[in-house]
């Protein structure tokens, strides 16, 4: 594609260009998209080489041969500091309150907009956070966040969610990264998709209420079905295009997670129902700790 380097919108500030230069974000245009395309299609996930010098298509080879994608994207983005963000209820939830930590793997801010509006005070914490600190702040509910990598580099992460399910019983949900490495803590695998999956309209079937949502969708690994099926966990959504794991759930403890983005913001609201259904899980445990007390 071209690149544009005189907008005529009237509400244009500035130029593509001048916008990347400003994030420090390189760019390319002129090329022809359709062969990328197609070259996908073809080949499935490839690495691609951006340079500003004229190198050689062997010297880029050689480059992209030894490229490794770093393993700690997800210390990178998540919060440096722990933070407290107070509940935000809307008319239909502001009876019940709830406390619930967040393990930061690089969260999306509408994540935290529909937990808060569901009256839940939220404490997040950064990547790596010891389960026994967590803990210590005595949540209603654990939520795991989406983030960025490969889920088997996430080492400290799967340790200290393996810890909170061996050290306590409270609601857990996680999303897209979240869903990977709670399937890994359990003691699931995961795998690269050789196709990512990219955008808002993947279709996903969900077991439970036996109706198929439309789905955003940002990942490019998935977790083994047959792996978690053997660690108590059952498979309760089904991505429709290549049958991969779209959600999953405990058999015995109030553990589930889901690999797309219901909150998604731009994209489709079908699935919001995971949040309330989060929000239930808690309400139970509440009730349940309030007749043993």
């Amino acid at each position: 594609k071209d690149l544009c380097d005189m907008p005529s919108n009237s509400n244009s500030a500035k130029t593509m260009d001048e916008w990347l230069r400003e994030q420090n974000v390189p760019g390319v245009f002129s090329v022809d998209t359709r062969k990328i395309t197609k070259l996908i299609r073809k080949s499935g996930i490839v690495k691609c080489l951006i340079s500003t010098e004229g190198i050689s298509l062997a010297k880029a080879k050689e480059l992209c041969d030894e490229g490794k994608l770093r393993g700690d994207w997800m210390k990178e983005v998540s919060t440096k500091e722990k933070y407290v963000l107070d509940a935000a209820p809307d008319e239909e939830n502001k009876d019940d309150a709830f406390k619930v930590a967040v393990l930061d793997f690089g969260v999306k801010a509408n994540i935290l907009k529909c937990l808060q509006k569901r009256n839940c005070e939220l404490t997040v914490y950064p990547y790596g956070t010891s389960a026994e600190e967590v803990l210590e702040d005595k949540p209603d509910g654990i939520f795991l966040t989406n983030g960025p990598g490969d889920p088997e580099e996430a080492t400290e992460a799967i340790e200290e969610v393996k810890n909170l399910i061996r050290l306590s019983e409270i609601p857990m949900f996680g999303i897209c990264m979240g869903h990977q490495i709670l399937a890994i803590s359990l003691g699931g695998k995961t795998y690269k998709l050789k196709y990512g999956h990219r955008g808002g309209n993947h279709g996903v079937y969900d077991k439970e209420t036996k109706r198929s949502y439309i789905t955003s969708q940002n990942h490019g690994y998935a977790v083994q079905h047959e792996s978690i099926i053997l660690k108590g966990m059952e498979v309760t959504h089904l991505n429709l295009n290549d049958g991969t794991v779209e959600g999953m759930e405990h058999r015995d403890l109030p553990v589930f997670s889901v690999q797309f983005h219901p909150e998604a913001s731009p994209g489709p609201n079908d699935n919001t129902y995971l949040f309330d259904k989060f929000i239930n899980m808690m309400k139970k445990a509440k009730k349940e700790d309030g007749e043993n007390a």
